[in-house]
């Protein structure tokens, strides 16, 4: 196991404080969109021939453009398939982060934190089981260069 899982076991973790804050539930979410950006980013680093220069392209990954392609890539799976609950959760994840980090208004309940934990997990298995079909390294390109073809 790698640092994406030992962020998403972290998150999970986190459930396990008392009393659990907002502190606590926001870190959470926030913990759980990291696992799976830091899960996608080691595999798309992990294909690049040179393993000295994975740490620097590795800073390259922009959130923005990682929400784009796959925000994209799930507007052309079947919903349901292992990509599209991939790119899918990314994208949701994010969102979740957003409102977490920076919506201070807005309660974020227990609940809303499970939904979180419970879709990494899901994405994790899913990516677990695709990550070496063309697809997927189709769309771990995509997470970090604009196709101009």
């Amino acid at each position: 196991m790698g640092y994406p899982h030992d962020l998403l076991e972290a998150a999970h973790s986190f459930l396990l404080v008392e009393p659990l804050t907002q502190a606590i539930l926001r870190r959470t979410v926030s913990t759980a969109y990291y696992a799976l950006f830091h899960l996608l980013i080691e595999d798309a680093c992990g294909l690049w021939g040179e393993p000295d220069h994975r740490g620097r392209l590795s800073r390259q990954f922009d959130h923005k453009r990682m929400k784009e392609a796959s925000a994209a890539t799930a507007k052309t799976c079947v919903k349901g398939t292992e990509l599209w609950v991939v790119s899918n959760t990314f994208v949701f994840l994010q969102h979740q982060r957003h409102e977490a980090d920076y919506n201070l208004a807005r309660i974020v309940s227990p609940l809303d934190v499970v939904e979180c934990l419970g879709g990494a997990r899901v994405a994790f298995q899913s990516w677990s089981r695709i990550r070496e079909q063309p697809p997927a390294r189709d769309y771990l390109f995509a997470l970090l260069f604009r196709d101009k073809s």
